[in-house]
């Protein structure tokens, strides 16, 4: 155990007052929690004056919470989906805009209401920042749905949005 901690105050002492600072703080919590030393996770960012940087268990749907509709489709390439309407979406995001860990972006609203074409299912990701694979459950694109990054700084990249499937209805 004390090994451990020493582990983490290493990574976190190197870790200052920039983007970076979340993930480590995120991946010393991961680190710990994966060892029972949940609880010591708290400890060590006080210690460090971090507390207020990350959110610990804020937010987050209570397990047996439930959700108003079906949230496993099993939707395929090809078949037609109606994005829910922004009062039954909001009924699934938890206080940080997120249902279950994928957020819902600032433009995925303008989609709302509409219908359109399951692209792909997503499986599994890769993140850009860290090169970590992550698993996706319940998760699909939609043909020519893609970000205008008008939200985010006018970005240009034209990602695809990812869409839960608790946020489409089958058509």
């Amino acid at each position: 155990m004390k090994s451990d901690c020493q582990f983490v105050y290493g990574n976190l002492s190197n870790c200052s007052r920039t983007v970076w600072e979340p993930l480590k703080i995120r991946q010393a919590r991961w680190y710990l929690k994966n060892r029972g030393l949940k609880t010591v996770f708290r400890k060590i960012l006080e210690n460090f004056g971090l507390v207020n940087s990350i959110r610990i268990d804020e937010g987050r749907r209570r397990r047996g919470q439930q959700v108003p509709f079906e949230e496993k489709l099993k939707l395929k390439a090809g078949e037609v989906v109606r994005v829910r309407k922004r009062e039954e979406i909001l009924q699934t995001l938890n206080k940080s805009g997120e249902f279950k860990g994928l957020a819902f972006t600032p433009e995925m609203w303008d989609f709302c209401d509409g219908e359109y074409e399951v692209y792909k299912r997503v499986d599994q990701i890769v993140l850009e920042a860290t090169g970590e694979y992550r698993k996706m459950k319940n998760t699909v694109l939609l043909k020519d749905v893609i970000c205008d990054g008008s939200r985010h700084y006018n970005c240009d990249r034209s990602c695809f949005h990812f869409w839960r499937e608790a946020w489409l209805e089958r058509i």
